[in-house]
């Protein structure tokens, strides 16, 4: 999830060069530029996912050891450490998922504003642009309002099948 986050605002990025620069692409969007994309993207990720990691490991589980999820993810992880206290975890998890989430988000609402703003002004190849940026607008809804209902609640029902049904739509209906 977080690696997708990061890469999908860099896609964003992407589209607006790509309609808003089109003589600039090749020299915006070039081959280093792309890999210290998904570099930092990769590398974000992992420095993220280390600190829920760590906070992870420090939880205490007894009871039930088995998930009743289809993912082994932080959340569903939480919901099994019924022994302590883990109200710091939550806590993590929900600022590190909203610095993830957010910052991303906001690059890709900026950059779909300055395309409108363009396509606005130019008047030929308009229905084509909005077609091009249609399909990323629809996984970016689908897979930005799911992970914001998975991660950025602070507190979570015991049992709930509706985050199993949601992990599943950004996990494998977002990607394909």
């Amino acid at each position: 999830m977080k690696s997708e986050c990061i890469l999908l605002g860099f896609m964003a990025y992407d589209r607006y060069v790509a309609i808003c620069n089109p003589l600039r692409y090749n020299v915006v969007m070039s081959i280093p530029i792309c890999v210290r994309m998904i570099a930092v993207a990769w590398v974000t990720s992992c420095v993220i996912s280390s600190f829920d990691i760590v906070f992870l490991h420090r939880l205490t589980f007894c009871g039930p050891n088995v998930i009743d999820h289809f993912f082994c993810e932080a959340p569903s992880l939480m919901q099994l450490s019924s022994c302590g206290d883990i109200s710091t975890e939550y806590i993590v998890l929900f600022v590190s998922s909203s610095l993830l989430v957010l910052f991303p988000l906001s690059l890709i609402l900026f950059s779909y504003c300055q395309i409108v703003i363009c396509l606005v002004r130019i008047q030929s190849g308009r229905l084509k642009s909005f077609s091009t940026c249609l399909s990323h607008l629809i996984v970016l809804t689908l897979f930005f309002g799911a992970v914001i209902f998975m991660y950025m609640r602070p507190k979570r029902p015991v049992k709930d099948t509706t985050d199993k049904i949601v992990s599943v739509l950004y996990t494998t209906v977002t990607p394909s």
